[in-house]
């Protein structure tokens, strides 16, 4: 450039230069990073179909393109430009006279954008962690059940078959039956409500010894309609009483709680032998409480526990006679329900001897949603997941920024002072001297943005606050090993420079002078 000046070029020759070289890089990085975007897009609405809202209409928006790509040229034209302010006249004699590699930025420009860029990669990485470990403290939740070797798959009955409730009962007994019978069962049952996340019901419920404030009213959460046998399939402990039996099919009507009900209605009350009966008509009678059973999420795994009344899917026809079969299953979720099957086998080898059995109780029935009980768990955390992965894929772009302009920033220092790592090893400056010396300087860099970024990180990290679990936003271990993690970034990108400067022939870089 000092050579085009003085041969007579002007600033707007320059000019032109500058913009040719910047839009090239423009037009480069924008295809590149649109191609990522429509990539990143794709990849967001095939992994998670159930967790965005209208997913169908999701695509890049040519208002946020545009937004991006004029933030990206103004960046590129600004920074691009900004050599043109050390290129006058005096400056271009100036470096033709003197034999020294010209930088055209000042040494202060440059490590504080890169500072800079550590510090944000800081930010980012941060709130990945946290999500992490958010993602990490939802899975280690007790749900109240054992879900390890436990299969699930759902069942719909179409009420133009099975109009009453009476003959749904006697397909999902047979089913049961079926299913006990296989020696590689180790436990089956049915539910109407899948946990750990399922809607809320809701139901006015007359409870006895209980009065209702003036401001509420008896509402149950939910009402979980089962086979006898499930709380053993799912290994859910009984922690009062008994769970339902065999024989209670044909005896009095009879129910199970769980804990939440026990401490909002009866705290000082001993629930066994307690009555409770749900508002569906005067003729619905009441049902005697036999068991108390641990608590079971049902709203999702990071949400207390509500209130659930649990009947005995075979007893319904005699606590809801007024209410008609196709009424009843619609109001309790008794159309579609869920087959629990305990078992060592996974689902895959599992699903010909269940869609045979499947068959044989109904041949028309089709068999929905095979999964393991690990796999419902983790798709009731999957918008926690999928905020974990975009920050993470964000974060990893930022960490790689980081790096890569802290390997441009020493790779620069090495070359511009290349005379001077020369001198020093001829005077018998030993390699690792020099190592650490040019280490040492990318290390400040990142030490320097990693406290700036620390302490963005506190500020912003609280924003994110509630779709935490378990952890807090200033985290100290979070927090360490985001700094732990930087600095192993940012040595890795100092060691190359390091190493290439330690590689300077002191002869080579003398006789070049």
């Amino acid at each position: 450039m000092a050579i085009r000046t003085a041969l007579g070029a002007g600033r707007r020759r320059l000019l032109a230069q500058f913009l040719a070289e910047g839009l090239v890089l423009l037009v480069l990085g924008g295809a590149l990073g649109l191609v990522v975007a429509w990539m990143g897009v794709h990849a967001l609405t095939v992994g998670y179909p159930e967790s965005l809202p209208r997913v169908g209409n999701i695509r890049i928006d040519p208002a946020v393109l545009g937004f991006t790509l004029l933030v990206s040229a103004f960046t590129g034209v600004v920074f691009g430009l900004a050599p043109l302010r050390y290129l006058s006249e005096r400056v271009g004699g100036r470096l033709l006279n003197d034999r020294t590699p010209a930088t055209t930025a000042r040494p202060l420009v440059r490590r504080t954008l890169v500072a800079g860029e550590v510090a944000l990669a800081v930010m980012l990485v941060a709130g990945a962690a946290l999500m992490v470990r958010t993602v990490v403290n939802l899975m280690k939740v007790d749900a109240g059940f054992e879900r390890s070797r436990l299969v699930t798959f759902g069942v719909a009955l179409p009420a133009a078959t099975y109009p009453t409730l009476d003959q749904r009962v006697q397909l999902y007994s047979r089913l049961v039956d079926r299913f006990s019978a296989m020696p590689e069962m180790e436990g089956a049952a049915v539910v109407s409500g899948l946990p750990p996340q399922r809607e809320r019901n809701l139901f006015g419920t007359d409870i006895e010894h209980y009065t209702p404030p003036p401001d509420k009213s008896e509402l149950v959460e939910y009402y979980q309609t089962v086979t006898s046998g499930y709380f053993e399939a799912m290994r859910i402990p009984i922690v009062r009483g008994r769970a339902f039996q065999a024989t209670d099919r044909t005896g009095a009507p009879v129910a199970v709680v769980n804990e939440a009900f026990v401490r909002t209605f009866w705290k000082d009350v001993d629930p066994l032998g307690q009555r409770v009966r749900p508002r569906f008509g005067d003729q619905t009678p009441w049902v005697n409480v036999i068991g108390v059973a641990k608590d079971v999420k049902q709203a999702g795994v990071d949400k207390p526990t509500g209130t659930e009344l649990y009947f005995l899917f075979d007893q319904l026809p005699r606590i809801f006679p007024a209410v008609p079969g196709a009424r009843l299953g619609n109001v309790l979720g008794l159309g579609s329900m869920h087959i629990m099957l305990r078992s060592a086998l996974p689902a895959a080898t599992l699903q010909p001897s269940i869609t045979n059995a499947v068959r044989e109780a109904d041949a028309s029935l089709p068999v929905i949603r095979l999964r393991n009980m690990e796999d419902v768990f983790r798709d009731s955390v999957r918008r926690p997941r999928m905020l974990m992965q975009l920050l993470a894929a964000f974060a990893g772009f930022a960490l790689l920024l980081a790096a890569i302009g802290t390997y441009g920033v020493l790779s620069s220092v090495v070359a511009q002072h290349r005379r001077e790592i020369g001198i020093r090893m001829a005077l018998g400056a030993e390699r690792a001297l020099v190592l650490r010396s040019v280490m040492g300087d990318g290390l400040k860099l990142t030490c320097v943005g990693l406290v700036a970024g620390l302490a963005g990180a506190l500020v912003l990290t609280r924003l994110m606050e509630t779709l935490l679990f378990g952890v807090r936003p200033s985290d100290p271990a979070t927090l360490a090993g985001v700094a732990a993690l930087i600095t192993a970034v940012a040595a890795a990108a100092s060691l190359v420079p390091a190493v290439r400067a330690t590689r300077v022939d002191p002869l080579v870089a003398l006789r070049d002078e």
